[in-house]
């Protein structure tokens, strides 16, 4: 990312160290530091012109060894001092604040500060001061750095966003402003207010979506999403089937598939249900391909079930005649046979027997 500046404009305190200089600002100055003590600034500034490669995006690893460098300086050594930085790279830019200082982005198009070093959380464990990458960098933004933190932010916020004023005249408010503000030497606070004039050759006033923009846009995401997803439920119900009885739960018989061979309870209980789906299958529209399939899985269900009641029929008729057809058990003892009969000889009487 290439970022191009209209000329910074200083607010100046006599005490305080505002870089680079009056006498050394180019028209590709990268790197700017606000500081209360100009051994570290000067240390600082020095080492991120000597060591950082600008081409490349800032990390947080090389910005904390310039600071411990700065802070330790042969002759001179410090914890802390109130410092706020801005070095412009590939990356966008990176910010710096250290102690009672401050660093503000404000987009005049929008009449937001997009960006605040105060709300920045201070992270013991990777830094010894609130950092930043801002890659959310637009033509027409400001970015102010100021040795003050307890400053009238929402009057710097109105001045800068005021269309009616020249960058001149709005740095003049600025300092009237920061007069109510007060440094830890008691004195106004000094400050520096860059101008982006073009990031990656987008002239002033061709911006992507601010931050205000963005945040609509996010909510109108978040309520067609809402929407669609009741949507989808109201028309579908896709917990249909799952609660009961009470469910009406649309059958796809034409896609229904028998996992294990069926029992003749199984083949007539199945018949049954497809003929009681019957009618509310009817009302889904089908291609004529499903329409086949299903007339052909009805037939198929039907022969299927007429077979197995034929032998069931067939089973039960077999098994009555083997009970009918049970030999007799050995316990039981044939019946007597019965008696011959017996012939008498009756006498006739009055007829002479015959020679």
């Amino acid at each position: 990312m290439k970022v191009k500046l209209d000329t910074p404009l200083y607010i100046e305190n006599g005490r305080d160290v505002l870089l680079p200089s009056r006498e050394q600002l180019g028209y590709d100055s990268q790197v700017f530091i606000a500081c209360d003590d100009e051994i570290v600034a000067r240390a600082l500034a020095n080492y991120i012109n000597d060591e950082f490669n600008l081409d490349k995006a800032v990390t947080d690893e090389a910005f904390n060894a310039a600071l411990d460098a700065a802070l330790n300086t042969k002759d001179h050594r410090v914890k802390r001092c109130n410092l706020s930085v801005a070095i412009y790279n590939h990356g966008g830019c990176y910010v710096a604040q250290m102690g009672s200082s401050r660093v503000l982005q404000v987009r005049p198009e929008e009449q937001e500060i997009v960006y605040d070093s105060r709300s920045q959380v201070l992270d013991i464990y990777s830094s010894k001061a609130k950092v930043e990458q801002i890659s959310d960098l637009q033509a027409g933004d400001y970015l102010l750095l100021t040795t003050a933190e307890m400053i009238d932010y929402r009057a710097i916020k109105r001045i800068l966003s005021n269309p009616d004023k020249d960058d001149e005249q709005k740095m003049n408010l600025i300092a009237d402003a920061l007069k109510t503000a007060k440094t830890t030497a008691n004195v106004t606070p000094a400050a520096i207010l860059n101008h982006i004039e073009e990031v990656e050759g987008r002239r002033r006033g061709i911006s992507a979506p601010g931050a205000k923009t963005m945040k609509y846009l996010l909510y109108l995401v978040i309520l067609a999403a809402v929407a669609g997803a009741a949507y989808y439920f109201i028309t579908n119900n896709p917990f249909a089937g799952m609660g009961g009885d009470g469910d009406d739960a649309k059958i796809d018989t034409a896609s229904m598939i028998d996992t294990k061979a069926p029992s003749d309870v199984d083949l007539v209980v199945t018949t049954e249900k497809v003929a009681d789906t019957t009618d509310t299958a009817s009302t889904t529209e089908l291609t004529p391909e499903q329409i086949e399939a299903k007339k052909q899985k009805e037939a198929a269900d039907k022969a299927k079930a007429e077979k197995a009641k034929a032998d069931r029929e067939r089973r039960e008729n077999t098994q009555i005649y083997n009970e009918i057809k049970v030999e007799p058990s050995r316990d039981v003892k044939p019946e007597a046979p019965a008696p011959e009969p017996v012939h008498h000889e009756v006498p006739v009487t009055g007829v002479e027997p015959t020679n």
